[in-house]
C-alpha cells in the first residue's frame, strides 16, 4: 500500500488467529498471525478497501471501500448458524458465496 492508510482488525477464531486487512488492490486478506502466511482473500469490493472490521464473536467481517466502489460488504462463514444468517440484510447473499473456510470456529459463548 502507497497512498492510503489501511487499517486491520483480529478475526475471533478458536483454531487460528488471524487478522484482516484491506489493501489498494481492491481485496481484503485474512493472514495466519503465526505463519506470516495469506490464508484467504475475499475479493468483491470495486475500489480500494480502507476499513475492516470484525464481530468480537461471531464469524462476520464487515468491510468498506472508497468512492468507485462506495460500499460496505459483510463477510459471513457459510456455515453461521440461523441465528446469524437470520439478523444479516439479504443482499449480503453475494458476499456469503466468496467466503471461504478462514472465517471459521464456534461462536466463543458456545465454549
Amino acid at each position: 500500500n502507497t497512498r492510503y492508510c489501511i487499517f486491520s482488525t483480529f478475526v475471533p477464531t478458536t483454531d487460528t488467529q488471524l487478522i484482516a486487512c484491506g489493501s489498494e488492490d481492491n481485496d481484503i486478506y485474512l493472514w495466519d498471525l503465526q505463519t506470516k502466511r495469506i490464508v484467504q482473500t475475499l475479493k468483491g469490493h470495486t475500489d480500494v478497501v480502507l476499513a475492516v472490521a470484525s464481530h468480537p464473536c461471531d464469524p462476520i467481517l464487515a468491510s468498506g471501500a472508497l468512492e468507485k466502489d462506495r460500499t460496505v460488504k459483510l463477510w459471513i462463514e457459510p456455515s453461521a448458524d440461523a441465528r446469524i444468517r437470520g439478523a444479516l440484510p439479504s443482499d449480503t447473499t453475494s458476499a456469503r458465496e466468496n467466503v471461504g473456510s478462514a472465517i471459521t470456529g464456534p461462536r466463543r459463548d458456545q465454549g
